[in-house]
């Protein structure tokens, strides 16, 4: 644009005035978010949210759960039997090593019984008509 006269050249800076008070009203939006996103609790949720989403890191977290769970369970069951044998020591233990195996080796059966499960119970059924 060719400016020739005051009239345009007051017009042009207006113009570039405006895009100015534009940008940097922009600027602080974005400075802001920036802000929000680099505080240490948006900074965790982000994190968390990020490595959920994974499935490598689903399924890391539902063998640890699963293999715990097994661990507990089979604590539980075989608590009562407080015999200082050795039988009875190397039953239990074989017992957590095969729990833990089978949930660790079917990970994804697991998974698709639970999401079934929780699917049937928790989600709303579509009315047929």
């Amino acid at each position: 644009m060719k400016i020739t006269n005051t009239r345009e050249l007051d017009l042009a800076i207006n113009d570039l005035e405006q895009r100015v008070a534009g940008q940097q009203k922009v600027m602080v939006v974005h400075f802001h978010k920036t802000y929000e996103s680099f505080r240490p609790h948006n900074l965790l949720k982000s994190v968390f949210q990020n490595a959920v989403k994974s499935t490598d890191t689903q399924n890391t977290i539902f063998k640890i759960a699963g293999g715990l769970a097994s661990i507990l369970l089979t604590n539980t069951l075989f608590s009562k039997l407080k015999t200082n044998s050795t039988a009875t020591s190397l039953l239990n233990k074989a017992l957590k090593i095969g729990t833990s195996n089978v949930l660790y080796n079917n990970v994804d059966k697991i998974k698709a019984y639970g999401q079934a499960i929780y699917d049937n119970v928790f989600k709303k059924k579509s009315k047929e008509n």
